[in-house]
């Protein structure tokens, strides 16, 4: 049984590698990823938050002249070197000392701003960059690409009619599904795969112009596959739901719509219900939460991870183990149930 869905699984690559959507959506996800870490990579080389964060200082010199400077975290180290932008002797000792002491408390402040510039700088570099690609373009972005694939394959069949002649050859239907679901997962683990190295790639040539950030050890490596099998347990649940949308409309483009909206609208639900103290306790069981805890997202700030208190990895692993269980249960048993006409288009 084993061999005769892995045999079925290479015809299916067969046939997938063929067909240029799974090489637009690779494009497509190479692009995000791209775009998102060198917009950060301008973000940093532009001063971070460091020159984003600034005060604006008032003061009154002896003959009633008002005078204001405005200064910025970013230039902070030329304050503790004295380097004002005015010149502290043209004001009274009171108003030197009310200075001082403003300046003394934004710089302070501005401590914890370096230090996220410094972190955000970090990310930039392997393998740090390749976690926040794989929890925020990967998780994010990722997950709609990987649904979007799931529900094409079986979906395209039964509108091209070509899932009749098959079954009618005698290819058993679990199996032939099992296949389908198979496929998706491990191209859905190569897609994964490139999008990462290209980023890897344009984090090391960014590290020939970063300031300030170190090339890691070997040691940090051990995490980041750890990340990675993560979110490719995250994947999971979502391709079954792609597929058990796609087997029950008999339409590749109404899987894709169905599956795809109820991610996007779940998130927005989450956003709105998350105020509301009676949904804490049920928000674990909601797949998105579920996904972003196990991924702790919340750090990144894309989807619903920042709303609220994410749960921890065990329930957040049982819950997506059982939406992927009960969602793949029902595909397969509506797959070996249901009549499958002659080609129908979408």
């Amino acid at each position: 049984m084993i061999g005769h869905v892995l045999s079925l699984t290479r015809w299916e690559w067969f046939k997938l590698y063929r067909r240029r959507m799974p090489w637009v959506l690779l494009l497509i996800a190479i692009a995000i990823a791209q775009l998102v870490f060198w917009s950060t990579y301008a973000f940093v080389q532009s001063g971070g938050p460091a020159n984003q964060t600034s005060r604006l200082f008032a003061a009154t010199a002896t003959a009633g002249e008002s005078v204001t400077f405005d200064l910025t975290c970013g230039e902070i180290g030329d304050l503790r070197e004295g380097d004002l932008p005015v010149d502290l002797e043209r004001f009274s000792p009171e108003e030197r000392e009310r200075i001082a002491r403003d300046l003394q408390e934004f710089a302070e402040d501005c401590r914890s701003v370096i230090g996220q510039s410094d972190s955000i700088r970090q990310s930039m570099l392997p393998p740090h960059s390749l976690r926040v690609s794989m929890h925020s373009t990967l998780a994010f972005f990722g997950v709609i690409l990987v649904m979007i694939l799931a529900a094409s394959i079986p979906g395209t069949e039964y509108g091209w009619g070509t899932l009749r002649t098959v079954l009618i050859r005698g290819v058993g239907r679990w199996q032939l599904l099992a296949s389908k679901a198979l496929v998706t997962a491990l191209v859905s683990v190569g897609l994964s795969v490139v999008v990462l190295v290209v980023v890897g790639v344009a984090s090391v040539i960014a590290s020939l112009t970063l300031e300030g950030g170190e090339l890691v050890g070997f040691g940090e490596w051990s995490d980041l596959a750890v990340s990675f099998g993560k979110l490719i347990y995250v994947y999971l649940p979502y391709v079954a739901l792609a597929v058990l949308m796609s087997v029950l409309s008999s339409s590749s483009g109404m899987g894709i719509a169905i599956s795809v909206g109820y991610y996007i609208i779940e998130q927005i639900v989450v956003g709105i219900l998350a105020s509301f103290d009676w949904f804490e306790g049920i928000s674990t069981f909601v797949l998105g939460r579920a996904a972003s805890g196990w991924m702790d997202v919340d750090e990144f700030s894309f989807g619903p991870g920042g709303i609220g208190a994410l749960p921890d990895d065990l329930p957040a692993a049982l819950v997506m183990l059982a939406y992927t269980v009960i969602l793949g249960g029902l595909a397969f048993w509506l797959f070996q149930r249901k009549d499958v006409a002659g080609a129908k288009g979408g």
